[in-house]
């Protein structure tokens, strides 16, 4: 869990008087003036790391200043105001905290009371006294460079610190700092990876307990080395942008790829690392934010890329209501294509099915590509100009995309043909190959292929379940929409929902318990819908998918991936696929669109049976038997089909 302790003025919030943009929204009103703003980047990016970390602001404005601010972000349920001095617990002061403060700042107390007497024979001083909840002193001075040195001159600065801001002067405890009130707070919250952002000395000591810590270029941060916000950066958005690359971006090794060694892995995606649904969808849903700012009004055809980008795609159709297709590497039957590559790809053949999109491009107003992560751009392009060529419409294109790793040339070729890109968090792709030749690839690895190891099936009625047989709960549910064809986003949700409606049905579990639910390849996003209605009973649900990408694990703890699990595709026979960091949990859901809509009338010349259902048993029975090897002993075996 990541705890973000930030600074609010000039690292988040910004006076009026300082010029930060059109798009902004107020963030405080004082006496019927707006007086403070956040540009609206700042905004959805706060508002999304809100959803995904603990948000602790950490600012020396008193109570009644702070009380003006609002963030738009939901409440929080930790504000460190005074400069630490009073703590916020779910939007009421905590007592105790204050009384601990107090203790704290004792030994100062002679040095305000000194502090106030000074202040008050000051004729500089152009504004009201206030000793801020005996914590602090604070004033204005015409001359605040001159009172600033004079205070300093006249008071211990073993126990009193005198810092200006502008006009503004303040006297406070050297006992009285930031850092000292995140260790203070970090002991009562626990374990937690702490990342701090400030751009004043204020938030110096804060910046040195973080271990991350995010500043503005020119802030001497002593021993801290802090990522740096460059000067041509509005530091807010670089703040918001930096923590948001610290939860969604992971280099892994790729494994036998020369034309690009590396991946950049996103924990909170629900592909390679299990995670909580909540997550994921909180992420996909503030891409939904940013298309719908940029797009209100206009008639969206959404195009998702395979593998990893399904379900993004799926959700972004489904909160938006837009016609939607995904591209495949699947054979599906009766359709027609077009085909692409992806150069550094894995699975370099990419498809899109022609069949009903003509009349969808027709009613649109903009094709939106969806990806995970955007570099070259050129798999887009391609996809672009067949697209172009098809069809006699003069067609506007955008990108939507969880990352953007574009350089200054890959952007200036989307801008001269006007593709707008839309995105959460931008990275830089330069060290990654550097990055990912420096793991050692010494994770753990082990094949799934079936053994024949014996699984019970379904228990026959009456039959009393011991707590160590390990069983399979099969079953196929109809009434799927296949989005390798031309479908909507509203049409698509309801399948989804009565999916949910029929595993409800079939479900044992409990509230409380632990449960993972497993995609296969293409098929993510009702995987991932499902695990969020399982969350809303109470169980502990991550999820995630079986892939086509073979990626190197280690044993180094900041490397993302540390165990993978060879097996056979549920798609197509002698297809290799993986997946990773398998675990025990209490109940498994393996939820897949395998074995019906795939390779049907091709026939296996020794059973006879469709390959497509060969491929499907072949590869449920490795991962269930794999599963059981790992103590899982309640598996849910769900088929969704079409009819």
């Amino acid at each position: 869990m990541i705890h973000f302790y930030v600074d609010l003025d000039n690292t988040i919030i910004y006076s009026y008087k300082h010029e930060i943009g059109p798009m902004k929204r107020c963030a405080e009103i004082y006496q019927g003036r707006e007086i403070s703003f956040l540009t609206e980047k700042t905004w959805q990016g706060l508002k999304l790391i809100a959803e995904l970390a603990l948000v602790v602001p950490v600012t020396t404005r008193t109570l009644e200043q702070y009380y003006r601010i609002r963030l738009g972000i939901g409440e929080l349920p930790y504000v460190l105001a005074c400069n630490g001095g009073i703590l916020l617990r779910n939007g009421r002061e905590d007592s105790d905290w204050y009384e601990a403060s107090r203790k704290l700042v004792e030994k100062s107390r002679g040095e305000m009371e000194k502090a106030l007497e000074l202040l008050d024979k000051d004729k500089a001083v152009c504004f009201e006294i206030r000793w801020v909840k005996e914590l602090f002193v604070f004033t204005k001075s015409r001359e605040p460079e001159k009172t600033v040195k004079f205070l300093s001159s006249q008071l211990d600065s073993e126990l009193a610190m005198v810092v200006q801001n502008g006009a503004k002067v303040y006297v406070v405890p050297k006992a009285l700092d930031k850092g000292t009130a995140i260790k203070r707070l970090q002991e009562q919250l626990g374990r937690g990876q702490v990342i701090a952002a400030g751009d004043s000395v204020f938030d110096l000591p804060m910046l040195e307990q973080a271990e991350l810590a995010i500043a503005p270029e020119g802030l001497a941060a002593g021993n801290r080395k802090p990522v740096r916000i460059p000067s041509d950066v509005l530091f807010s958005e670089g703040v918001v942008n930096t923590v948001l690359k610290e939860l969604l971006v992971r280099v892994a090794k790729r494994e036998k790829n020369q034309k690009r060694p590396y991946l950049v892995v996103n924990p909170l995606q629900a592909k390679h690392v299990p995670v909580s649904p909540r997550k994921t969808l909180a992420v996909f849903d503030a891409l939904a934010r940013c298309l719908r700012q940029a797009y209100d009004g206009e008639k969206l055809l959404l195009i998702g890329f395979a593998e990893t980008a399904t379900a993004i795609g799926s959700r972004l159709a489904v909160v938006l209501d837009s016609d939607y297709i995904q591209t495949t590497r699947e054979d599906l039957e009766e359709a027609e294509y077009l085909y692409f590559t992806e150069s550094h790809s894995h699975a370099t053949e990419q498809r899109l099915v022609k069949n009903g999109l003509m009349e969808r491009i027709q009613e649109a107003d903009r094709v939106v590509f969806v990806e995970d992560e955007v570099t070259t751009g050129d798999t887009i392009a391609k996809l672009a100009d067949l697209l172009q060529k098809a069809y006699p419409k003069e067609l506007k294109f955008a990108v939507a995309s969880l990352l953007n790793g574009m350089d200054e040339k890959a952007a200036l070729r989307y801008q001269e043909r006007k593709i707008s890109v839309h995105y959460l968090v931008r990275t830089d792709h330069s060290r990654f190959t550097e990055l990912a030749e420096g793991f050692l690839g010494d994770g753990h690895y082990e094949s799934l292929y079936f053994q024949g190891k014996k699984i019970e099936g379904n228990l026959p009625e009456g039959k009393k379940r011991e707590e160590n047989d390990t069983y399979i709960c099969r079953e196929t549910i109809t009434g799927a929409v296949n989005p390798r064809r031309i479908t909507t986003g509203a049409a698509y949700r309801r399948a989804c929902e009565k999916l949910w409606e029929q595993v409800y049905g079939l479900w044992e579990g409990g509230s409380g318990e632990s449960v993972l639910v497993l995609g296969t390849e293409e098929c993510m996003y009702p995987a991932i819908h499902v695990a969020a209605e399982l969350s809303k009973l109470g169980c502990r649900v991550k999820c995630h998918a079986t892939t086509r990408s073979p990626i190197a694990v280690s044993r180094e703890a900041e490397y993302p991936l540390h165990c993978r699990y060879e097996l056979p595709s549920f798609y197509e026979m002698g297809r290799r696929t993986f997946v990773y960091e398998l675990k025990r949990y209490d109940r498994v859901l393996i939820l897949t669109d395998a074995g019906v809509t795939f390779r049907a009338g091709d026939r296996k010349g020794d059973g006879g049976e469709p390959a497509s259902i060969a491929a499907f048993a072949a590869g449920a029975d490795a991962l269930c038997e794999g599963l059981a090897a790992a103590g899982n002993t309640r598996i849910y075996l769900i088929r969704w089909c079409e009819v």
